[in-house]
């Protein structure tokens, strides 16, 4: 039930499964509580608290459209971070920095709140935003 409130929650995927994994190994005994078990779930409610992921499609006009993601710079721009790309529903994870934007890409950015928003914005043309 643990494992499935936390997915629910939107916790990632692995963090979920290692920590369900250290319960399995202590045979759900509810006696024994592990450091690694607390220090598990502790980081996984930290991390997640304060860290998000956006997914964005870039339009065939888009100004990112041709160029690599080191070109891009996004991460100077707005503090977050490229983590995957969607590309003919094929997923890339950790795109290389040579990686060449095209119209039609999802590219999932990682960050903080704040971030992502000036992330979207940057990236939708509103404004011209910099990180400081």
């Amino acid at each position: 039930m643990v494992h499935d409130a936390l997915l629910r929650l939107g916790y990632p995927l692995r963090e979920v499964h290692e920590y369900a994994e250290a319960v399995r190994r202590d045979a759900y005994n509810i006696e024994i509580n592990s450091t690694d078990e607390h220090q598990s779930l502790h980081e996984m409610i930290s991390a997640t608290g304060s860290i998000e992921i956006r997914w964005v499609t870039l339009s065939d006009q888009n100004p990112l459209v041709g160029k690599s993601l080191q070109e891009s710079n996004i991460r100077a721009h707005t503090g977050a971070s490229v983590v995957a790309l969607i590309r003919d529903r094929h997923i890339v994870a950790n795109p290389k920095s040579s990686t060449e934007f095209l119209g039609g890409d999802r590219i999932g950015l990682i960050g903080e709140p704040e971030q992502l928003e000036t992330a979207l914005a940057w990236l939708s043309g509103l404004a011209a935003v910099s990180v400081q």
